[in-house]
């Protein structure tokens, strides 16, 4: 009984030891939030105009009265809510940090600023009480302040109030529309090799071509949609008996299969536009090109899928994951994948030979060393990768890459592995991966990048 009760002492002690140390990490983590955080609220404030708010809001707040304590109320909840914890993520994303608070925190700030350079310049004593050069003195000090903070903000604002964020948007998008007809169906997926991301990139196609120009447009945003494929081929069936064309519009790592149809390429939908970078280090002052690459492809009824001669960089209609949009490298049109992309292909009668042309990229720094590249497939029984009743994926054939693009071969061979119901297979890439802004001081990438992908040819 003694030895159970000192066995159930020790781990009741090793319980609390993990306890504290999980308090201290939780504690440190929401001081390291609330640090970069605050300094972001003064990109736009400056050091300064933090230190005048936060001194003019406690002065302020000494001196209370019934007609602003909500509004001071108000502000300190969200800023000392949104402040120390960055809501909605785990990472120190612009968007998530600025957005949803900053409309109550910067006007509050703003009179806090203004309130303290009046009481500084001594505007809130009758003047009879002042001592007259001490009163000039206090005066001159809150104007030359206050014109300090005036500059900072012409100057650190100059870029922002010159730019116009995405001009040139209506016209693309304008463009793009001019493909479909009012009474057509869109649907929309991809542009990024994360599932997060491609889920929400083509909201920003899809929003302004339903609001803006009243076609049918809609996002296929499940992290599954093979799970509900047959249910989407009966409303496209559907659809195509009113007379409605339907389409899709795939961007990078957005392929999307539906029984019984294959997808007809009718054309780009591309968007090039300028906007502000969103830094989490700096105060936006830099311009960076916003692209969006997709494809537009018609749904047409087929008995089975046809096997293409070739699978170009830029057909996203075979992109399953793990692939970014196309970019152009000498003149060569090529892909990044994540490390671990998925292209879908239709399932052969015969044993055939498909030559992926890969490269490891002469942006990769020489330090990490050669690239290997693996490949192999297996048979698609559902619309989707993620099937815990699949069967394995072939043995891998495993190169080392060179810095420019080369062929090299795997073979697939139906014979011994029966059809699968889908009448599809998917072809694996995978490679070790590498960051460009951390691997070399010269690069300002954050992507994650494997091998570059320049096209396969099936033989």
């Amino acid at each position: 009984r003694a030895a159970k009760i000192t066995d159930e002492l020790a781990i009741g002690k090793q319980n609390w030891d993990t306890l504290q140390a999980c308090d201290r990490v939780v504690l440190r983590d929401l001081f390291a939030n609330s640090q970069p955080n605050l300094v972001r609220v003064g990109w736009y404030l400056s050091p300064l105009g933090i230190v005048f708010g936060i001194i003019g809001l406690a002065l302020w707040w000494r001196q209370m009265r019934s007609a602003s304590w909500l509004f001071l109320v108000v502000s300190l909840v969200a800023a000392l809510f949104f402040i120390r914890l960055t809501y909605g993520t785990s990472d120190q994303h612009f968007i998530y940090i600025l957005r949803r608070y900053i409309p109550q925190v910067y006007p509050a700030l703003c009179l806090g600023m203004a309130y303290a350079l009046v009481r500084l310049a001594g505007r809130d004593q009758p003047a009879a009480q002042q001592r007259p050069q001490l009163a000039r003195m206090r005066a001159a000090l809150a104007l030359l302040l206050g014109v300090g903070l005036l500059v900072f903000n012409l100057v650190t604002n100059l870029k922002i109030n010159s730019h116009t964020e995405y001009a040139g948007a209506l016209e693309q998008i304008g463009t793009i529309a001019d493909n479909f007809q009012p009474e057509d169906v869109i649907l929309m997926r991809g542009g990024a090799p994360s599932y997060a991301t491609a889920r929400d990139i083509p909201d920003n196609l899809a929003t302004p071509l339903t609001y803006a120009f009243g076609l049918n447009a809609f996002t296929i945003k499940s992290a599954q949609p093979g799970n509900y494929a047959n249910q989407l081929a009966a409303y496209v069936q559907h659809w195509q008996s009113q007379g409605r064309q339907v389409y899709l519009l795939a961007g990078a790592s957005g392929a999307f299969t539906l029984p019984g149809y294959t997808l007809e390429l009718v054309g780009p939908a591309q968007l090039n536009l300028n906007e502000f970078e969103q830094p989490t280090s700096q105060k936006p002052s830099n311009i960076q090109e916003y692209v969006l690459d997709m494809r537009i492809y018609r749904f047409v009824p087929a008995q089975e899928l046809p096997m293409p001669a070739q699978v170009a960089p830029d057909l996203y209609a075979a992109q399953v994951s793990g692939f970014y949009r196309t970019e152009q490298f000498d003149g060569m049109t090529m892909a990044w994948t994540n490390g671990d992309a998925f292209l879908r292909l239709p399932w052969p009668r015969q044993p055939l030979t498909l030559q992926v042309r890969m490269a490891a990229g002469q942006t990769r720094p020489a330090v990490l060393g050669p690239l290997q590249a693996c490949l192999s497939y297996r048979p698609e029984p559902v619309l989707w990768p993620e099937d815990p009743a699949a069967p394995p994926f072939s043995q891998p054939v495993c190169y080392q890459l060179t810095a420019t693009p080369e062929n090299y071969t795997i073979t697939v061979d139906p014979r011994s592995i029966p059809a699968p119901a889908g009448g599809t297979l998917l072809l694996r890439l995978q490679s070790a991966t590498w960051i460009p802004a951390r691997d070399d001081p010269a690069q300002h990438d954050q992507r994650k990048l494997g091998l570059l992908f320049a096209g396969l040819l099936v033989e």
